[in-house]
Formats: structure tokens, sequence, C-alpha cells
């Protein structure tokens, strides 16, 4: 724990506990003529772009169609030593099928009404995917059945029967332990065709998830640390769907040694914060994972980011954005700086406390005055003599107040003043015995506590009353950065980070 100090105490600062009533002095004197309207015209101009959802560069690939009628053979198989034959040529018996290896691509050519016939076998639960190319000068279907070890009957487990001739057949899904048979069958011409297999079990408890319609399901979840989820064919993509019951600002992002990216593919509006953070409107919204180059791996797969981080409101005026992801927290303005929110609330710069006992008479008070500005920008702190203690957007955790009894909270700091109204009132007259708790000041300048839950102002950062003049115990923390994602930095963009 950090009790709470004084940055820097200067020789006004002493006047001002010394004078006691009246002392009426303005520590921000030599700040009154700055002139604040060039950085406040930067950042007028300052917009979110929207976000472009990418042309498709993975051809939509669509699993187990029911096109022209299914084979209604029924297949058997004699005994499962003959499966150990492997002529290509001879494989239009299943008894004499040939086997095909995850990854491998299997060629051959067909007649009408012939089957050519291939058998895999999967150990455990795994995601199938079949995808079998051909000639234009053929139609051919293709099904999968599961061997009964028992009876030595194939079962059929899937089947793609596209009409026309040249037209691709996939089956997708997933299948558990097993011998399994597929069979490339002609309906109608001849010539060749390529059938391939994959199959995977990293990610199979998410597959088939390759369409919005089948999108795996993120909704409710408030921090997806790491969800694990291969690309397991050159055909594969990964969708996953968010839905917001409000507007909220998220990190959607994937960690990976393979050529993969994460896009955004849709919903009900976004905007681009920075990078992998996103300005999310209530409703549903879809991303996709996918494979830059064609390359994939059953085994080496991609890390799952999402952190709904908090609340945002949806003033389309207020574009700027700093952000504390591990606390939640998530400041907000115009760039005209006439409305300031966080998580979402406008935030209410007003705030009093009064008090009167036997002995001390207390009243504190905060109000936006006519020319009250939030310290946004480098230049703003800078620009103000050190004893104002002007400070850039911030956020900590107050681990415990003897004042307001407040514990184990984030909460948002700024930094206020009006260089030509007094905003900030100290009134407390102390009698008799009590002569000596006696402040009266009017000052240009505050810093705030903000709850993040209200937008209200809790407490007062700086000049405290209680915790600088009467020693109550306040204790607080920095445990996590504030990154600033609008052009803080002189009314620029900082080199080297966002922070």
């Amino acid at each position: 724990m950090i009790k709470r100090k004084l940055v820097a105490m200067l020789m006004a600062a002493a006047v001002l506990l010394a004078t006691g009533v009246n002392s009426n002095i303005n520590i921000v004197q030599a700040a009154e003529n700055e002139n604040t309207s060039s950085s406040t015209a930067v950042l007028e101009n300052f917009e979110l772009e929207e976000i472009e959802i990418p042309v498709d560069e993975v051809p939509e690939i669509v699993y187990n169609v029911e096109g022209h009628e299914k084979l209604n053979e029924t297949f058997w198989v004699d005994g499962i030593q003959t499966l150990d034959m492997n002529d290509e040529q001879d494989n239009t018996d299943p008894n004499y099928a040939t086997e095909i290896l995850n990854g491998e691509k299997k060629t051959n050519s067909l007649l009408t009404d012939e089957n050519r016939w291939y058998y895999f076998t999967l150990d455990t639960l795994s995601n199938l995917t079949l995808f079998l190319d051909m000639d234009d000068t053929i139609d051919a279907d293709l099904y999968v059945f599961q061997l009964n070890t028992d009876s030595g009957e194939l079962l059929m487990a899937g089947s793609s029967t596209q009409e026309g001739a040249g037209e691709y057949e996939a089956i997708g899904g997933k299948a558990g332990a097993g011998i399994y048979f597929i069979a490339v069958s002609g309906f109608e011409g001849s010539g060749n065709f390529s059938l391939a297999l994959y199959t995977s079990t990293d990610d199979v408890q998410y597959e088939n998830n390759d369409t919005p319609e089948t999108a795996t399901e993120v909704s409710g979840t408030y921090n997806v640390n790491g969800l694990k989820g291969v690309i397991d064919s050159p055909y594969d993509v990964d969708f996953y769907k968010l839905t917001l019951s409000e507007a909220s600002a998220v990190r959607f992002e994937i960690k990976t040694s393979q050529n993969y990216v994460i896009e955004y593919r849709g919903g009900n509006g976004a905007k681009v914060i920075k990078d992998d953070l996103y300005a999310l409107s209530e409703g549903t919204h879809y991303f996709r994972v996918r494979s830059v180059d064609g390359s994939y791996s059953p085994t080496h797969g991609y890390g799952l980011y999402i952190t709904t981080i908090a609340p945002i409101s949806t003033d389309e005026l207020a574009g700027c954005f700093a952000v504390c992801d591990r606390a939640n927290v998530i400041f907000q303005f115009r760039g005209d700086r006439s409305k300031y929110y966080v998580n979402g609330n406008e935030i209410d710069f007003s705030y009093s406390y009064s008090n009167s006992t036997s002995s001390v008479n207390y009243d504190i008070s905060l109000r936006k005055t006519p020319n009250f500005y939030v310290c946004l920008l480098q230049t703003d702190g800078t620009s103000q003599p050190l004893e104002c203690q002007q400070t850039m957007p911030d956020v900590i955790r107050i681990s415990s107040s003897a004042f307001t009894g407040i514990k184990d909270k984030y909460v948002l700091m700024l930094s206020v003043r009006d260089v030509s109204t007094p905003c900030y009132s100290i009134h407390v007259r102390g009698r008799g015995d009590s002569s000596d708790k006696t402040l009266w000041e009017d000052l240009h300048f505050a810093n705030v506590y903000i709850d993040p839950d209200t937008g209200k102002v809790i407490d007062i950062a700086w000049y405290n009353y209680f915790y600088d003049y009467l020693n109550y115990k306040f204790s607080f923390s920095r445990p996590y950065p504030t990154k600033y994602y609008y052009p803080y930095w002189n009314g620029k963009e900082p080199e080297g980070g966002d922070d």
C-alpha cells in the first residue's frame, strides 16, 4: 500500500495552509493566459475508422449438400484383413479399398455407376473434412461409411451429392473412433478426380464452425483467454459469434506461429479504435480466423483472446479513448471537449461535501464552470505550474480511504481546471480550539476520482483537505497502465507506442 503524499508543495501552497480564512491565493495565476485552442482544434478532427469487411480470399465451401438421389445399395466388407491391399486400380470393391491418410490426396479415374473405395481409421473423436475435386466431364458424388466390425456392414455416415459435372463435393463434421470407408461414386460422365482427407482433434468441440450460421458462440463470456483452435485443412475457416447487450469496447486477437489472421465479418456496427481494439454496437457480431496463404496444421493452431473491456457511449462525436484493459475502465470524450464519458456514463463533474459539527463547518465543492477543461494532452499538463499537479487521464485502484470508506475499487482520475474562474472551493471554518482547522480557498484546479459505474465524482485526489491537511489515511496503487488511443503527445501520435 502506498500512503497518499503531495507530489509538490510550493511556497504558495504553504502560504495557503498558514493564512487560514480569506487567504484567497491563486496558485495558477501563471496559467491564466495559456492558449488551449490549438490542442482543441487538433482533436476535433479525430474520428474512428469504420471497419471495412475484407473481400473473400477463401472460397466458401458448402458441406454435405443434398442434390440428386443417394446410393441405396447396401455394402459389406468380408474381412478386415483385406484392407491391407493397396492396388488403386482394383479399388472398385470396398473389400479392396485403398488406405488414405490424414492430409493425403488420392487421384484416379471414374466411370458412370462405378465406385472407387478408400478407408481410414480414427482413434478418437475427430473433426473430419473430405474434399472431392473432379474434371468438368464427370459428375461424381462423395460418401463416407462407418464399418460395423461385428457384421461387416458399411453404415452411411455422410454424403455430398451436388448436381452438375465438375462441381466439387465436400463432407465435414465430427466423427467418433472407428474404421471409415469413402466411396467416390460416378453419377454421370467419366473423368479424373482428386480426393483429399483432413482430420484433427485439437478443436473438435468447436467444429464445424466454417460459416456465420455455425459460428462458435463466445457471448456471455467476459474474457475468453486462449481458446484453442486450428485451421485443419486448406478449406477451413473458423467463425466466432459475439452478442453484446450494450455497446462495448472489445479486444479481439489471435496468437499463432502460423500465417493466420482474424477479421471482422459483419454485425450491428463496428469501428476501429486501434488495431485489434474495436468499438462494437449493441447486438451480434462475427469474426473469422483464416489462413493467409492456404497453409494449415491440425496440430499447430492459434490461441483466441477476446476481452469485452467495458461499455462505451454511443455518442458518435466521442471518438477519443483512453483504455485500461485490466481494470475494465474506458475514458471517452468528444474532440471539442464538450462531453466526457467513463464506461458509457457521461461524467458529472459536480461534487459537494457539507457537514457541520459543534466546532467545524465544512463546505467543499467542485463545479463545471464556463471555461472548465480536462487535462487531455501532454502539453495540457506541462504548460501548467508544477504545483498544479495536472496529469493526463489515469486509472488507479483505491485500496482504502479513511474519509470515504471506499475499498478495493478501480477509479478514473482526471485533472480539471478553469484558469479564469475558480471551479473548486474549500471552505472550512473552525471555531474555538478548532480554529487551526480553518482553510478557505477558491481554486482554479483539482484532480478528481470518478466512479466508472456512475460517472460521478466520488472524491478529490488533490488538493484534498482531509488527506493533505488533516492526514486522513488514503492508500492506492497503479497496477495496470492506461493506454491512450488519441494523439495525446502534443496533439500528435507518439513514436513507439500508445501509452
